[in-house]
C-alpha cells in the first residue's frame, strides 16, 4: 500500500511539474492564447492580441520611430511606440536627422493604420512594423527620398528597398547629397553617452 501511495505521489508531482513547465514554456514561446481570459483581463495582456487594432499616429519621434494610439473594440486606447522595420534613419543630432523626422511627420502624423495581431517587438519594446500611411509604404518612401538607410541584416528580405537606396544614392537624394554620409548605427557607436 505504501508503495502504491509513493508511485501515485511521484506521478502527481511529475504531472504538476510537467504542466507548470508547459505553461511557462508555452507563454514564453507565444502559444498561450486564451482569448476569453485575455478579454476578461485575467492575463494582464499576456494572452496576445487576436484581432487587429485601429491606430492613429499621434507623435513622430525621429525618422524611423513614432507613437500611435490604438483601440480594440470597446477597450481603453493604448499608446504604442512603433519602429519602422528594415530601415534606420539618421539620429536627430546627426546630419539629416531633423529632415528625416520632418519627412516622416508629413507622411504619417495623424494617419490611421491597422495594427496586425501579435506584432513583433525590438529589444526596447517598440513594435516592429512594415507600415503604410495614406496608402504609401513608409519604408520605401523614406529610403527612396534619401531619408533612411536599409539595415544590412534586412537586405535579403527587402530587395525593393535595397534597389531604392541604390537609386537614391546615384541621384544624390537627401542624405546621399552629403560628401560622406554616415550610417546611423556607426554614428550611435561614436556618440554613445
Amino acid at each position: 500500500m505504501l508503495k502504491r501511495w509513493r508511485r501515485r505521489a511521484r506521478a502527481a508531482v511529475l504531472t504538476a511539474l510537467g504542466l507548470a513547465g508547459g505553461l511557462i514554456g508555452g507563454w514564453a514561446g507565444g502559444w498561450w492564447d486564451v482569448p476569453w481570459l485575455d478579454d476578461l483581463g485575467i492575463l494582464g495582456g499576456l494572452g496576445g492580441n487576436r484581432t487587429p487594432q485601429a491606430c492613429i499616429v499621434t507623435k513622430v519621434s525621429d525618422g524611423d520611430t513614432l507613437q500611435a494610439r490604438c483601440t480594440q473594440g470597446s477597450r481603453k486606447p493604448v499608446l504604442h511606440k512603433v519602429r519602422l522595420r528594415a530601415i534606420d534613419a539618421p539620429e536627430l543630432r546627426q546630419a539629416y536627422g531633423q529632415q528625416a523626422r520632418q519627412a516622416l511627420t508629413r507622411l504619417c502624423l495623424s494617419a490611421s493604420f491597422t495594427l496586425p495581431p501579435k506584432p513583433r517587438t525590438d529589444q526596447y519594446g517598440r513594435l516592429l512594423l512594415d507600415l503604410e500611411c495614406g496608402g504609401v509604404d513608409v519604408a520605401q518612401r523614406m529610403v527612396g527620398t534619401g531619408m533612411a538607410w536599409v539595415y544590412h541584416h534586412e537586405a535579403q528580405r527587402y530587395p525593393a528597398l535595397v534597389a531604392l537606396q541604390a537609386q537614391a544614392r546615384r541621384s544624390g537624394k537627401g542624405l546621399w547629397g552629403q560628401a560622406k554620409p554616415q550610417e546611423p548605427w556607426l554614428w550611435r557607436k561614436q556618440h554613445a553617452r
